[in-house]
């Protein structure tokens, strides 16, 4: 991803939080940064994290759910709803 913002030339801060362990990796460190178990920071990455990955999963299942209502006779001219349904 820092791979990407580099070559579109956008400046948007970024960080990696590994989730075994909750290191924070940040671009351009080695080194993770450990932050202690009760800090504040750490929860709210923690959150943020766990609601992007909850938001990617939802519409990942919607999106792979709308392909499974499509048929192959939806593109066929002349072939509606009612007939589609009867097949």
């Amino acid at each position: 991803m820092v791979v990407v913002l580099g070559e579109l030339e956008l400046e948007i801060p970024t960080i990696g939080l590994a989730k075994q362990h909750e290191e924070v990796f940040l671009p351009g460190r080695s080194d993770p940064v450990v932050l202690p178990g009760d800090a504040a920071a750490l929860f709210l990455l923690q959150r943020v994290r766990d609601e992007a990955h909850r938001f990617a999963i939802t519409y990942h299942r919607a999106s792979r759910g709308k392909g499974a209502l499509k048929s192959s006779l939806d593109d066929v001219p002349g072939v509606g709803p009612k007939r589609i349904w009867l097949s």
